[in-house]
């Protein structure tokens, strides 16, 4: 009976635009606030827990590791001691010991690296292994050590740790399929949409790709880094640093019209009222696999993704989605999929039924299943 605790970092963006969302849900007690959470399913939040209790025999609980709000009502629940401050190590320490797991299933990384893994190890036997998630293209390896297993969704990475000597597997994101009840119809109608953050020295193809499609097709963006207000001086400072000067522009130009950050079920309700979604992945990303490409289409939208080599081993290009090489390539089948409905709805029905039959949540699970039966049994 595989007993697993996930440990989980929420990012604080979120937090602050889930709180603003919901300001009468502070006070409430650790549970309800729990069930807020994961019923916002922001970036697999609680759908771990809901998927892996579906399958014989396993127990499963999540602990959301830099949420300071919830740790502390789980400390003052339980009787632990904490830090006036932030919470501290010793309320995950805590969780631990009360859930008694024999796999912590680690998307967090505030604490867990090598030395804390062998100090856990060391006060509690009972941990077996740590699995942990992986699918930042720059990450530290050596940061990994002490794992069974690191799971990404890009075989780049997957390598990088086979190389640091690690033990690691693709796991391809999923779409929780009953988010479509939750997320319902209601709302206005959008044209062509981008929905997720720009970083200028990781994401210049995103940059120039979405400002091109602005001033070319009138497209939708809700960049959750760039605000609708002017940015913060150190930010923009930041920004203009990273960034080649060519991109200032574009840049300034993306500020001005952002509508700011869209994260859970609102996001995925941007999607699902869409025309066209559009994806492009980070500048060293060599391969398709990141989450837009599974939440965008199961949600319903018409996807138009940047083309890459493995692409076609989530969705055919033409049939149950669309691809670009390059900025003018976008704009131009952006402009063709607007002006053809039944093409573009007849593209974005098939995808949804591939992610139904290929990509769901609950088959990645399934998929997880079985990683965790060979490392226990």
């Amino acid at each position: 009976m595989p007993r697993i605790l996930r440990a989980t970092t929420i990012s604080k963006k979120y937090l602050d635009y889930f709180y603003q969302r919901h300001p009468g849900l502070l006070p409430a007690g650790y549970e309800e606030q729990v069930k807020a959470l994961e019923w916002d399913a922001y970036a697999e939040v609680g759908l771990w827990k809901l998927n892996l209790h579906r399958l014989p025999g396993y127990e499963v609980e999540e602990v959301y590791v830099n949420h300071p709000v919830l740790q502390k009502k789980w400390a003052e629940k339980h009787g632990v001691p904490y830090h006036t401050g932030s919470p501290d190590v010793a309320i995950l320490r805590a969780q631990i010991d009360a859930f008694r797991p024999e796999i912590i299933f680690e998307d967090d990384d505030r604490y867990f690296n090598p030395a804390f893994r062998d100090q856990l190890k060391k006060q509690f036997p009972f941990i077996r292994h740590f699995i942990a998630w992986d699918g930042y293209i720059r990450s530290d390896t050596r940061r990994f050590q002490g794992c069974s297993l690191v799971l990404t969704c890009v075989e780049d990475i997957r390598q990088r740790h086979l190389r640091h000597g690690t033990s690691s597997e693709l796991l391809p994101f999923g779409f929780e399929t009953s988010l479509t009840e939750r997320i319902g119809n209601a709302g206005p109608p959008y044209g062509v949409t981008f929905v997720g953050n720009i970083i200028p020295d990781i994401h210049t193809l995103r940059l120039r790709t979405l400002y091109a499609l602005y001033r070319k097709a009138g497209a939708e963006l809700w960049i959750s880094n760039f605000s609708n207000r002017l940015m913060a001086l150190k930010r923009r400072a930041h920004y203009y640093r990273k960034a080649s000067v060519g991109d200032w522009p574009a840049i300034r130009g993306l500020e001005r019209v952002s509508r700011g950050a869209a994260y859970g079920l609102d996001m995925y309700g941007i999607f699902n009222r869409s025309a066209v979604t559009v994806n492009v992945h980070g500048d060293q990303v060599h391969e398709a696999g990141n989450m837009r490409l599974i939440e965008a289409t199961g949600s319903g939208a018409c996807l138009l993704t940047d083309d890459k080599p493995n692409i076609r081993e989530y969705f055919t290009p033409d049939r149950e989605i669309v691809t670009f090489s390059n900025r003018e390539e976008a704009v131009e089948k952006v402009r063709y999929l607007m002006q053809h409905e039944a093409e573009r709805r007849k593209i974005a029905d098939a995808a949804r039924k591939k992610v139904e039959e290929n990509f769901s949540f609950y088959g990645r699970v399934r998929h997880f299943d079985g990683y965790v039966k060979k490392l226990l049994y």
